[in-house]
C-alpha cells in the first residue's frame, strides 16, 4: 500500500512540475492548449473530439493561465479557424489527435 500512495504522490508531484514549467515557460498559446488538453474529459469525446468541463469560461481560462479573458478568446478563435477547438452547445471541444497537433506545432 505504501509504494501504491508513493507512486500517487510521484504521479501528482511530476503533473505539478509539469504545469509549472509551462506556465513559466510557455508562451500563452502554449499554456492555453496544454491546460484544454488537460481538462479535456477523455470518457466524453467524440472520435478525436474532447469536452471541456461546462461550466470553464474564458475568464476561468484565463485565470488558469495567467493571462487576460480577451487573450484567451482571441486565441481560441484562432484554433478555431485551424480546426483544433470547436465550441458545441456553449461547450468547447479540444481535437487531440496527436499527428495533427504536431503539423501546429503544438504538442
Amino acid at each position: 500500500m505504501a509504494i501504491n500512495l508513493l507512486h500517487f504522490f510521484s504521479e501528482r508531484y511530476q503533473e505539478v512540475i509539469e504545469v509549472l514549467e509551462q506556465v513559466a515557460y510557455g508562451k500563452v498559446e502554449e499554456r492555453l492548449i496544454f491546460l484544454l488538453r488537460k481538462l479535456a474529459d477523455p470518457l466524453e469525446g467524440d472520435g478525436d473530439w474532447y469536452p471541456l468541463p461546462v461550466s470553464k469560461t474564458h475568464r476561468d481560462l484565463a485565470g488558469m493561465i495567467a493571462s487576460t479573458r480577451e487573450t484567451v478568446t482571441l486565441l481560441l478563435n484562432k484554433l478555431r479557424q485551424e480546426n483544433i477547438v470547436r465550441i458545441d452547445n456553449n461547450r468547447i471541444w479540444i481535437y487531440l489527435d496527436e499527428t495533427r497537433l504536431k503539423e501546429f506545432n503544438i504538442c
